[in-house]
């Protein structure tokens, strides 16, 4: 996907217990996101449409977080999602890990660091 320079990318991202599990915002507000307005889903923007940071506290981290790509441009929207339409996911301590369903997520974090 060729972005346009006026065209905004958005991890719209949910917490999860466990992967797999039900979205849900961070248990505490991350500077830099907006609540969406279902009640589970956060947005984090792209600064220059490449890099966003989400930091949780220890005490409050999600065992995993799922996302998809949500870009935005004059008049037209784009989700991106991955295979068959499925989230990404990404496990972040022991006990929330990935799972079969979230693994595609797992070598697209790979790809984002090895891309650093």
């Amino acid at each position: 996907l060729l972005l346009t320079e006026e065209a905004n990318a958005f991890l719209h991202f949910g917490c999860q217990a466990e992967a797999g599990s039900e979205w849900e915002c961070p248990e505490e507000p991350i500077p830099g996101t907006v609540a969406f307005g279902d009640g589970k889903a956060t947005r984090a923007q792209f600064a220059g449409q490449v890099r966003t940071t989400l930091q949780f506290k220890s005490k409050t981290c999600p065992g995993a977080i799922a996302f998809v790509l949500y870009v935005q441009g004059a008049g037209w929207e784009q989700w991106l999602k991955g295979s068959n339409g499925a989230d990404f996911g990404i496990g972040l301590k022991a006990g929330g890990g990935a799972t079969k369903s979230s693994e595609p997520g797992a070598e697209v974090a790979k790809n984002f660091v090895d891309a650093e």
